[in-house]
């Protein structure tokens, strides 16, 4: 088959302009963050890098503040999707049913997720602020004394994961939810036919059936929250102290606080690692 000059050449355009981009902000930064991390280099002093190898991991993996920093990611990752998912599969549920006002509530339901991080971040701070923060004013009403949300290191985690739970219920709800409606009519009012109540049709048609979206699901938000930053920075930059220090909010305080290139560039290749083995997992069950 005949191809003309002028379609092979859209085809090399069409092809290249997503490659050039792939390279250019994707496939360059990452090998140069590699380089970095295995060189001595901070933007203060002005010099160039110093290759130094894997000295700079050693010292990330034997940092305690770092390693912290990494547990409290997995704390935050594994309470917030828990909720969320346990949240998302019950409204699910509940909604999974024919009534008046349906499409206006799932409308109310997905707002939180359509919303940027950053914003949402904003929007919490706002409602947790101690001097003019609605959630305090409504508990004054009340007789509740104001509570720090955060700005003590007794509350703020918990906030931080409040409004992750906020924004991101919506993802897990909206995946299972879609999954039910897939789900034959025809299964249900045979298992009613057989005597099968609601409790029964839950427990062993639709648990059994969204088995592998919720799987998905958790993972998928997982590596999500595990790499959380954008909240966490604008509600408590990783305090009060280090009770909301991210590995994230860790590693870009390095980069940009302390100017340490070679230590940030370092923290940020063992993380990209470890959401790659996560993604791995991840593929591993949706083929499954």
């Amino acid at each position: 088959m005949y191809i003309s000059k002028s379609y092979k050449k859209a085809l090399f355009i069409m092809f290249a302009i997503p490659i050039i981009y792939l390279a250019i902000w994707r496939i360059f930064p990452a090998f140069y963050t590699i380089y970095l991390s295995m060189t001595e280099y901070n933007m203060i002093w002005g010099n160039s890098p110093v290759f130094t190898g894997i000295s700079n991991y050693i010292d990330v993996l034997t940092d305690s503040k770092f390693l912290n920093a990494i547990k409290l990611s997995l704390l935050f990752a594994i309470i917030a999707v828990s909720i969320e998912y346990v949240l998302g599969f019950v409204l699910a549920l509940i909604l999974d049913s024919s009534f008046r006002g349906k499409n206006f509530i799932l409308g109310i339901l997905i707002m939180p997720m359509i919303l940027t991080p950053a914003v949402v971040g904003v929007i919490w701070y706002i409602l947790y602020n101690d001097r003019i923060g609605p959630l305090n004013y409504f508990l004054s009403l009340v007789g509740i004394s104001p509570i720090e949300w955060i700005s003590s290191t007794s509350t703020a985690f918990m906030s931080v994961i409040i409004a992750d739970v906020w924004q991101w219920t919506p993802f897990i709800f909206l995946l299972i939810f879609s999954t039910l409606q897939t789900i034959p009519q025809d299964i249900y009012e045979a298992s009613r036919v057989d005597g099968a109540n609601w409790w029964h049709t839950v427990r062993f048609i639709k648990i059994p059936l969204l088995k592998t979206i919720s799987i998905t699901a958790i993972l998928l938000r997982f590596m999500d929250a595990f790499r959380e930053f954008d909240k966490v920075y604008i509600m408590t930059g990783g305090g009060p102290g280090s009770s909301t220090e991210l590995a994230t909010t860790f590693v870009f305080k390095s980069a940009f606080k302390s100017f340490d290139m070679g230590i940030a560039s370092a923290m940020a290749v063992i993380l990209l690692v470890f959401i790659t083995v996560l993604y791995s997992i991840v593929m591993k069950y949706i083929r499954m």
